[in-house]
């Protein structure tokens, strides 16, 4: 039958930590062949849990996986005790169903004996009435979204494309105590946004050595923490026969010391991308905010 006692009377200790419970209790949806798998951290999920600041922002490439961590973890926390309360909000409302259905396999593929007794809330609401415990998804620009509650987490997706970011998110965060944990990631939207300066401030910050609950510590992610951006060549495979590059996409790649793999990768993605790659799978912060500014304002002047 399913458990009516927080997990951390039930689970091994051994595995009770979210480190060890994601590795041998989580599962996720393989990319490729849609089989359910162990959460098996990748070398860009390693990078972000690698920070332990109760406040985090990560500035990310594509596909890093950043947001299916934050999921898992904050599902991790609200079964494990009593008395917790995670929400996540998403920048639309076909991320947030994407979102809900990763949680709802998260529960559904734990060892049944395992399961704290679920309720659904509501159809964006997950709660486990034993443990006064609960996980809401909601949609960036929702109806009170984040208002009007106690969160212990709160977990910011793709937060540079919300709606309103800045006021919806001090709603937000004005529900989480100092002792609550607080997710932000996001790929880069253009220069001087909410989220830019966000950033900004939370590098400068790390920089001072500033640390008290309210800062956020800086994690960045580049499409090179991605061991999935690269190609296997074939044998006798020239690249600059095949993917030739102008000076300044050679001097790139030799000043990242690229693998020849990951130097297929590149030419073909960014021969797909043109000239939103920078934003999409940045190598550094400055060239993802300065490429999405360049790719925003040349929008702006195709609509205007």
């Amino acid at each position: 039958p399913p458990a009516r006692t927080p997990l951390m009377n039930v689970v091994p200790p051994g595995i009770a930590g979210y480190e060890m419970f994601s590795r041998h209790v989580l599962k996720i949806k393989h990319k490729i062949t849609s089989e359910m798998v162990p959460l098996i951290p990748t070398p860009a999920q390693e990078k972000f849990r690698a920070c332990k600041a109760p406040r985090r922002i990560a500035l990310k490439a594509r596909q890093g996986g950043l947001s299916t961590d934050a999921l898992a973890c904050f599902f991790h926390g609200t079964i494990m005790h009593e008395n917790q309360a995670a929400m996540t909000i998403a920048h639309e409302t076909g991320v947030t169903e994407d979102l809900l259905a990763k949680v709802r396999l998260f529960y559904e593929h734990m060892p049944e004996s395992w399961r704290p007794v679920l309720e659904y809330a509501s159809k964006h609401e997950f709660t486990w009435p034993a443990l006064n415990s609960s996980f809401r998804l909601g949609t960036a620009g929702g109806k009170g979204v984040g208002v009007g509650r106690t969160l212990n987490r709160l977990h910011c997706s793709e937060f540079a494309k919300w709606v309103d970011p800045r006021d919806t998110f001090l709603q937000a965060l004005a529900s989480v105590p100092d002792s609550g944990e607080v997710i932000v990631e996001s790929t880069a939207e253009g220069a001087g946004n909410y989220f830019h300066e966000m950033w900004k401030k939370s590098v400068y910050d790390a920089e001072r050595g500033v640390h008290h609950p309210k800062v956020f510590s800086p994690i960045f992610i580049s499409w090179m923490d991605d061991p999935t951006c690269a190609m296997k060549l074939f044998k006798g495979e020239n690249l600059d026969e095949f993917y030739p590059l102008d000076k300044e996409l050679r001097e790139y790649e030799a000043r990242l010391n690229l693998t020849p793999e990951q130097r297929k990768w590149h030419r073909i993605t960014r021969d797909q991308f043109k000239e939103l790659f920078p934003q999409e799978y940045p190598s550094t912060p400055d060239e993802a905010f300065l490429a999405s500014a360049r790719c925003y304002f040349n929008r702006a002047a195709i609509m205007g």
